[in-house]
């Protein structure tokens, strides 16, 4: 059977969010653990950054990497990046964290993060339901509520 981890974050400086060994203890532990492939979802405030992680590991067939969205800084450029790494096949999807970053899926600023991945038919991810109180620094549920995700699928009904 295989087995992938489908949501690992190797973060950038040592907290409880995510995975904080470097990548040799990573490559260890799924060895280790019977896991085949990891998807690494990078970028984000506190995430290593995309760019360095792809570089790094980007030919290892272990590895496969979604971008995480950084809503503190500007999204056009990001979504000028986040077409170039879909175009060179470095990542395969796009995560929102709505709840950390007080934003609704169906906000207007990320329609264009939308359009580009339905260009490429690839997915976007939401972080919906819990966070991580008390660890982030005061995340709203309001925001992250699954039912959210309703209204941007009536605007976006073919995007993954």
């Amino acid at each position: 059977m295989r087995i992938i981890n489908s949501h690992t974050h190797l973060m950038s400086k040592d907290d409880k969010t995510g995975y904080n060994g470097g990548i040799p203890e990573l490559i260890r532990d799924m060895e280790k653990s019977g896991i085949e492939k990891s998807i690494i979802l990078a970028g984000g405030k506190d995430q290593k950054p995309i760019k360095k992680l792809i570089e790094k590991i980007g030919k290892d067939k272990r590895f496969s990497f979604v971008y995480t969205m950084d809503l503190s800084k500007n999204i056009k450029k990001q979504e000028k990046e986040i077409d170039y790494l879909f175009k060179s096949g470095d990542i395969k999807g796009v995560k929102v964290e709505l709840g950390y970053n007080y934003i609704m899926p169906d906000d207007k600023k990320l329609f264009g993060i939308y359009n580009v991945c339905l260009k490429y038919d690839l997915p976007v991810i939401f972080h919906t339901g819990d966070t991580l109180a008390g660890v982030v620094d005061k995340p709203k549920l309001i925001y992250s509520h699954p039912i959210n995700i309703d209204s941007l699928a009536v605007e976006f009904p073919k995007l993954k």
